[in-house]
């Protein structure tokens, strides 16, 4: 059983590296933001409607929100986004004792920016919202967080971030230097080993993992059956039969936790000649239909085939998918 939650001030990046993050193996994300979004009717001003959520509820009942009825499981990662109190941060703990902290810290230049750069505020409302009192919290948590990262641009805090999750999920994969310890542990701890060779399989499973995770974020990422529904005007029912009729592709292994890789899509419909594609790559798995799409194929003059499917060559990708990794195909 895995629990880590992330903390962050407005602006950190904190909400974007967690939607990433929910493609990643082995992992389930939940965020206080979305929560209390969904509290307040999309509404309120965020900052001050969970700071009297808190005041008048608790911060029990915010981490009971949060979770809506969801646990950990011994085989998958949890992560809790949005943490910015201190009082919330000691019920998780105390509820899972085991549970980390990763606070995403960058210099407050640095908030101010990246909210400018969404082109929803001015510079003067950008800092009166990073400087708003909810936020102060999360300077407490830096304190007792077990990572720390931080970046010097938007972009650069995020991509620090995701990677430090992704080496408290998988140890190893992820140089120290990428963060600041704040605590005993450091990223690159192994839990230990009777033998060799489990460490360097341990190893392979986090390159593979990391591997799956890239190709999931490629070209746009991916979307839960939701987001598929309104792209293609159809309800949530409509997208499972489509997934199930094969006119449609996902990464799953649920249905509640089918990832839609949005590449398929062009102008509120399926890409022309998908299905078509998918029917030809029936026997394969999910990874290999995925690094089908996204790789470079020689029968395609070195092209990936979503490229080729994208200038309307169907018949050319149609005939490479039959031939996709038979031995001594040219």
């Amino acid at each position: 059983m895995d629990v880590i939650a992330v903390a962050g001030r407005t602006g950190a990046g904190t909400s974007v590296v967690a939607k990433l993050m929910r493609h990643y193996p082995g992992v389930s994300v939940v965020s206080f933001g979305d929560f209390l979004r969904k509290q307040s009717g999309g509404t309120a001003n965020l900052q001050d409607f969970g700071q009297a959520f808190l005041l008048e509820q608790g911060p029990a009942a915010m981490v009971e929100g949060a979770l809506a009825g969801r646990r950990p499981s011994e085989d998958r990662t949890l992560i809790i986004d949005g943490l910015r109190h201190e009082e919330v941060w000691v019920v998780l703990k105390n509820r899972f004792p085991n549970s980390r902290l990763l606070c995403v810290d960058p210099r407050e230049e640095v908030l101010i920016q990246a909210l400018v750069d969404e082109g929803k505020v001015d510079v003067s409302e950008a800092r009166k919202r990073v400087g708003h009192p909810v936020e102060l919290g999360v300077s407490r948590l830096v304190l007792k967080a077990d990572y720390v990262t931080r970046g010097e641009d938007p972009s650069q805090s995020e991509e620090i971030a995701m990677r430090g999750l992704v080496a408290m999920i998988d140890p190893g994969i992820v140089p120290d230097s990428i963060q600041e310890k704040f605590s005993r542990s450091v990223l690159h701890d192994k839990p230990d080993r009777n033998s060799r060779r489990q460490l360097l399989m341990s190893r392979a499973l986090s390159r593979g993992r990391r591997a799956i995770f890239e190709l999931l974020t490629r070209e746009g990422g991916c979307e839960q059956a939701l987001g598929v529904a309104a792209r293609l005007a159809v309800s949530e029912e409509e997208v499972y039969v489509h997934l199930k009729q094969g006119s449609l592709f996902a990464v799953t292994g649920s249905e509640k936790e089918a990832e839609f890789p949005i590449w398929q899509f062009t102008n509120g419909d399926v890409l022309p000649g998908f299905p078509k594609v998918l029917a030809a790559l029936s026997g394969h798995n999910d990874l290999a239909k995925l690094r089908f799409f996204l790789s470079g194929n020689h029968l395609l003059a070195g092209e990936s085939p979503l490229k080729a499917l994208r200038e309307d060559r169907v018949e050319e990708v149609v005939r490479a998918a039959e031939r996709y990794l038979v031995q001594g195909a040219a």
